[in-house]
């Protein structure tokens, strides 16, 4: 029922107080109703002398009550069950609606000073406890003489009243602030029980006594100041327990929850509830792992946040910055943290959460002066056992969340890793995208030959320019792997994501220096287009971004687009890298010759060993094909360890036959690295009783010109050995004098 009426409500787009008022406006209706429907008929009226001194009966026991507080309203209890009771038996019926709510009313608006509208809200629901006791009363007896019938039936009016009463207060906070906690709900009637069977027992014996003489009514008076002193002390131990309760529930809900956002919410409303505060926030001073600077709160149990709009609000939070819950005015201190909590009148407790050291955040709570009932040192106290447990909750979340955010990073770069990537894709506008594989050509080389210090030199330089180019205009920009990168952009025609390609690769070039060094840090680019999303997912995107890369530098290209037969290309370099292992364990490798002519004589003085692979099912596989995945998969060295072997035995060969010449043999980088290289040759040389003049080296320009410590000392020894280095293919690397000195 409650629920439906609240729906209605909030379809009917009503203010706050029009909502109050239309409830209110409904009690006093239904006061109205009862007494224009009272049965008995219509008794004598009551005259004036006869009604003053209950409205000052009312005015009394409205003036001094005790309050369970609800969220953020409070339910008050008062001797006015006995009151009740007492007028039942001697007013009419209509006296008696008038005066409950006028002498209740003076005390609202002169002792309890309420508001308009609580003052209303209030004056219909003492309007409609009356009459519901009236009511009753006539219902059961047919009469408002004092008799063991009308006496029970009058304590029944009561308890009766009394849940109504009760229940129009619940209502009006869950239609405007929310449901309330069943377990508080449960202890506001229990308390409201235990008060109506006693106050209307003792209105019972009041108006007896009433009967035998006014004077009885002082002992009742003393008695009745009694029973307000231990309801009083009874309504404050309740309301501690109910308060240790909810933090108990606290601590128990959040102990293993490490969502920050669900965490300070459930906080926030917790605190609501324990002391009945009017508005809860957390303030941030700094960006960092908590959040941007500003104030949150919780509306409809969502996190929302809000930047400060001056910077000296955060030097006037930051005057209030406590370890412990106290409680100030809230007039009391600077203006900037009013405006910024929206409270200007009224009180507030709050206290620093014991977050990261460098890291200051403020939990406060706020009550304003219209609220019933203040803060006090228990309330502190409350919020800060709260704040405590808060706090060591709060530091496991923030650490699982930076945790959270490292796992989505690239740990050297920062910027987004694959799997990061492949979600920020999958996660983008649904319209055309071009993912784009970016990697740089002579990674590998400078990581091996110059070590890993230098190469992520170089991963670092080239992120930093890809983010500049990129950053304002991509969905993502990441780092996949090694020195591999990835951009996702939007697309209107593939000739404008070349064009945007080329304007960012232009950036890199030969020979750029990072730190002291100078790096190639020229890349290749692979593009993959798509136009209907559900085509592939980030994943498949990635995959094809990277074979269209490899195709970009196999072919030596600065683009190359993803067509659908690089597909069928990797499945073969799959295969062959398998293949390739059983060729290396089987020496399933041929040499051929290229022959060294003297161009004045004609004469042969020497030859190459060029490397072949006859395949038993492919036939001819390109050396360019296989000793580029011979260098991927570190099977470089092996495949070179086996050529020395038989151009060493072939060299044999020819002096045997009286024909000594050099045979020539390719060494990359990756052999020039390692320390053993020497020390192999020279057992090579003694084992085959050949010298260095019948074994040649030549080395590509890229591994000639590395400058890395393990080279240098590599080639020394060469050359101390007596060996006679080639550079091959010089002009299509470095191309200059400096390196090859």
């Amino acid at each position: 029922m409650i629920s439906r009426v609240r729906r209605q409500v909030q379809k009917l787009s009503l203010s706050a107080a029009q909502k109050v008022s239309f409830v209110s406006i409904g009690l006093a209706l239904a006061a109205v109703g009862l007494v224009m429907f009272m049965p008995g008929g219509t008794a004598d009226r009551s005259s004036l002398t006869q009604i003053l001194p209950f409205i000052a009966a009312f005015f009394v026991s409205e003036s001094v009550v005790f309050n369970l507080e609800i969220r953020k309203q409070a339910h008050s209890f008062s001797i006015t069950e006995a009151i009740l009771v007492i007028a039942v038996f001697s007013l009419d019926p209509t006296s008696m609606v008038i005066a409950a709510p006028v002498g209740a009313g003076i005390a609202l608006v002169v002792v309890r000073r309420m508001t308009p509208l609580k003052v209303f809200f209030n004056l219909s629901k003492f309007a409609v406890e009356a009459a519901v006791v009236a009511f009753v009363v006539m219902a059961i007896s047919q009469a408002n003489t004092l008799t063991l019938a009308s006496g029970s039936a009058a304590i029944l009016a009561v308890a009766l009243a009394d849940f109504v009463g009760a229940t129009s207060v619940f209502s009006a906070i869950w239609i405007f602030e929310g449901r309330p906690r069943r377990r508080q709900a449960m202890d506001v009637y229990r308390a409201q029980m235990m008060v109506t069977l006693i106050g209307g027992s003792f209105g019972v014996i009041g108006a007896g006594a009433l009967e035998a003489g006014p004077f009885t009514l002082v002992f009742l008076a003393v008695v009745g100041a009694a029973l307000v002193a231990i309801f009083r002390q009874h309504a404050t131990v309740t309301s501690r327990y109910t308060g240790l309760q909810t933090l108990h529930d606290f601590s128990r809900t959040i102990a293993n929850d490490v969502d920050v956002d669900r965490v300070l919410v459930t906080a926030m409303t917790d605190v609501v509830d324990v002391i009945a505060a009017t508005t809860v926030s957390v303030i941030v001073f700094e960006d960092g792992s908590f959040g941007p600077p500003g104030v949150y709160r919780s509306v409809d149990r969502q996190l929302t946040h809000e930047p400060f709009e001056t910077p000296s609000t955060v030097v006037a939070w930051m005057a209030v910055m406590t370890d412990e819950a106290v409680v100030r005015d809230v007039a009391s201190v600077d203006s900037e943290i009013g405006q910024s909590l929206g409270v200007f009148d009224g009180q507030m407790v709050s206290m620093t959460l014991g977050l990261r050291d460098d890291e200051s955040v403020i939990f406060v709570a706020t009550k304003s002066a219209t609220a019933v009932g203040n803060f006090d040192k228990a309330s502190a106290d409350q919020v800060g056992a709260l704040i405590r447990q808060l706090s060591a909750t709060l530091r496991n979340g923030l650490f699982v969340r930076l945790l959270d955010d490292a796992s989505r990073r690239d740990e050297l770069t920062g910027l987004a890793n694959r799997g990061e990537f492949i979600s920020l894709v999958d996660a983008a506008p649904d319209r055309p995208m071009a993912v784009v594989t970016i990697g740089l050509r002579s990674f590998d080389e400078v990581n091996e030959t110059l070590g890993h210090e230098a190469g992520d030199a170089m991963i670092m330089a080239t992120a930093e320019q890809l983010d500049v180019a990129f950053s304002d205009i991509a969905y993502a920009v990441a780092r996949i792997n090694g020195g591999t990168f990835a951009v996702a952009l939007p697309m209107s025609s593939i000739e404008s994501v070349h064009t945007t390609i080329r304007g960012a690769l232009s950036r890199f070039a030969a020979g750029s220096s990072v730190g002291e060094l100078r790096l190639d840090m020229r890349c290749s680019a692979g593009v993959v287009a798509i136009a209907d999303r559900s085509e592939a997912d980030g994943a498949t995107l990635v995959q094809r971004g990277d074979l269209a890369l490899s195709d970009a530098k196999r072919a030596g290209q600065l683009i190359a687009d993803y067509r659908p037969e690089l597909d069928e290309t990797q499945l073969r370099r799959v295969m062959l890298v398998a293949e390739l292992r059983e060729a290396i364990a089987a020496q399933g490798f041929e040499l051929w010759f290229q022959p060294k002519l003297d161009l004045q004589t004609g004469d042969v003085i020497g030859a190459e060993a060029l490397i072949r692979w006859i395949h038993k099912d492919l036939g001819f596989v390109p050396p360019d094909e296989f000793i580029g995945l011979a260098e991927t998969t570190g099977l470089v060295g092996e495949i070179t360890s086996q050529v020395l072997e038989m151009a060493a035995a072939e060299a044999r060969r020819w002096l045997d036959r009286g024909k000594p010449m050099m045979i020539a043999v390719n060494l990359s980088a990756h052999d020039l690295v390692d320390s053993r290289l020497p020390g192999r040759l020279s057992e090579l040389l003694d084992r085959h009783q050949i010298d260095v003049a019948h074994l040649g080296l030549e080395l590509t320009e890229t591994a000639a010109v590395a400058d890395g410590t393990q080279i240098t000392k590599t080639l020394e020894r060469l050359r101390e050995m007596g060996f006679t280095l080639y550079v091959d293919d010089y002009g299509t690397g470095y191309s200059s004098l400096s390196y090859l000195r």
